[in-house]
């Protein structure tokens, strides 16, 4: 009696095992059959991400800055500026028209006049005395570089493009997922061509695309090792890129961020890869990185 009790109590367990196998497993299918649909959603809207990528056009006058000098290269010109003195030149984008903003607002130009003439100077420093160390990193970044307009039309170019695909592919993504499943990132408020963007009494005047984001106040908290949360926060983030098609391509302690919740963020797509390029080099030598 006691052995019939015995395989009984055997059997039960086993079934139990079986049955949350089948979960797991079912769990495992439903999760790869959405990712399988999202993947073919996100595909399809890869077609339109940079259709409408120069058609603000706009010039920009801003009192009221930090120049990110550490950031700054040839590859975009990086600084905060006032919200206030951006929304008096021009809207967010619809998404964003009720979005709370904060004092200021972050910004990459993508700027090419400037960039033509310290390219110029970048051998003659000595007479350069007009120039800040903002120029100087520009200048410096530009040393290995041989033809200004093929770094402008091939690299700068990349650069725009690639932050711009990756950004789109990530808005696609959260709007198909829950709020456990979001990807974190700033958010883009706006984006165009700045046949002007002045700063100061003529300090710097840039021309060019640009970008603007949301500022994160907490972009300088990198510390992922201060606790458990953080680091499980940053592994979840980075399956999720994966999972909609992207991978980063730089992801080191600058690119990445957490809130006061320990939330991970990731930003700086710039060297990122979207379904393997695939968007990129569908699109890439059939549209310029002037406005048309």
């Amino acid at each position: 009696m006691e052995n019939e009790k015995k395989r009984s109590i055997e059997s039960d367990s086993n079934a139990e095992d079986l049955n949350q196998n089948d979960i797991n497993n079912n769990t495992k299918k439903s999760k790869k059959s959405t990712d399988d649909q999202h993947q073919t959603q996100l595909k399809f809207n890869s077609n339109h991400y940079l259709d409408d990528i120069f058609d603000l056009r706009t010039r920009m006058k801003t009192k009221d800055f930090e120049v990110l000098v550490k950031f700054t290269d040839a590859s975009s010109f990086k600084l905060f500026c006032s919200s206030k003195e951006v929304l008096e030149i021009m809207d967010m984008r619809d998404q964003y028209q009720n979005y709370e903003l904060s004092d200021q607002v972050f910004c990459k130009i993508y700027d090419i006049d400037l960039l033509k003439l310290l390219f110029r100077n970048k051998s003659r420093r000595y007479i350069a005395e007009e120039f800040d160390q903002v120029h100087f990193n520009i200048m410096e970044s530009l040393e290995e570089v041989k033809n200004i307009k093929f770094w402008i039309d091939y690299n700068m170019k990349r650069f725009l493009f690639k932050e711009h695909i990756a950004l789109k592919r990530i808005e696609s993504w959260n709007s198909m997922n829950d709020e456990s499943n979001q990807i974190n990132t700033a958010k883009l408020l706006q984006y165009g061509w700045a046949d002007d963007f002045t700063m100061g009494d003529d300090k710097y005047s840039l021309f060019g695309p640009f970008l603007i984001f949301e500022k994160i106040d907490f972009i300088n908290d990198n510390e992922i090792s201060s606790s458990k949360r953080r680091e499980e926060s940053f592994r979840k983030q980075a399956k999720l890129l994966k999972r909609s098609g992207i991978s980063h391509g730089s992801l080191h302690k600058y690119n990445y961020c957490f809130n006061q919740d320990d939330e991970c963020f990731i930003i700086d797509f710039g060297n990122s890869t979207v379904d393997d390029d695939s968007i990129l080099d569908d699109i890439f030598d059939k549209k310029d990185i002037w406005p048309e």
